[in-house]
């Protein structure tokens, strides 16, 4: 990985992705009054208790076990009576290795599109090569 014409990491794709760590599982709840239960539905399928971001109802967590994890969560949830708006497993990409060494998105992030304005560091991308 390349900053500014130097190497600040190196590794195959894979080896740099899990410099940031593994997979994550990311669930959004549109009733803020269910943050408290969303998390202890998530803490009990997963056995680790789940970051929340009160301004945005989500959840987040590791998922060591990737989407093998995604039937106990939804049980767990649908047993707390938790309505959810959206789920997703989040993969590390290359740019969230960018983000994590440096602090700052990717130079090509940072440029804004015509009409869109700057993106954030996890909507860029980076080619990636095996």
């Amino acid at each position: 990985m390349i900053d500014h014409g130097k190497a600040i990491a190196r590794g195959t794709s894979d080896e740099l992705k899990r410099l940031v760590g593994g997979e994550r599982l990311e669930i959004r709840v549109p009733d803020p009054s269910q943050l408290g239960a969303a998390a202890q539905a998530l803490a009990g399928a997963v056995k680790e208790t789940p970051t929340i971001d009160e301004d945005t109802g989500w959840l987040r967590v590791s998922a060591p076990r990737g989407a093998a994890v995604l039937p106990d969560v939804v049980r767990e949830l649908d047993e707390a009576g938790v309505r959810i708006e959206d789920l997703a497993i989040h993969r590390p990409t290359l740019d969230d290795v960018f983000f994590s060494l440096t602090g700052r998105a990717t130079e090509t992030d940072a440029e804004p599109k015509a009409g869109k304005g700057a993106h954030t560091p996890t909507s860029a991308r980076v080619k990636e090569s095996a």
